[in-house]
């Protein structure tokens, strides 16, 4: 179910996370099954192969979240970009909008998740 069937029928001031996150759950639910068999594997060189694909399922929640905020943004700002989403304290309607800080703070924490296991794992040239 997307965000905008969640909404559907609902006063926008309430929406289900369990609904609208369940893609997301998803992609972190097979991320916990990378790093898992790559804390089994320890210094297994096919340890490597685990890093790049784990790092690939964290950009593609960032770009999908990136997405969910700039649409939830433009919902309530109709001519926001993507560069204004870097400074949507700029939008007074944004700054106080629920739904909008919500969206961007499921963001910050998956940016937080992919810098920590990019801290974390091996560089990719001593594999």
């Amino acid at each position: 179910m997307t965000a905008e069937e969640a909404l559907k029928g609902r006063s926008k001031a309430w929406v289900d996370p369990n609904t609208i996150m369940s893609p997301v759950r998803a992609t972190l639910a097979r991320c916990f099954t990378i790093v898992g068999k790559m804390m089994a594997k320890k210094a297994d060189k096919s340890v490597a192969i685990d890093c790049i694909e784990l790092e690939n399922l964290l950009q593609e929640l960032v770009v999908y979240q990136k997405k969910k905020l700039l649409q939830c943004g433009q919902q309530v700002v109709p001519q926001l970009t993507e560069d204004d989403l870097l400074q949507p304290n700029d939008f007074l309607q944004l700054e106080n909008h629920p739904l909008f800080r919500y969206e961007e703070g499921v963001l910050a924490g998956i940016l937080t998740v992919q810098m920590a296991i990019q801290a974390a794992i091996p560089s990719k040239t001593s594999l």
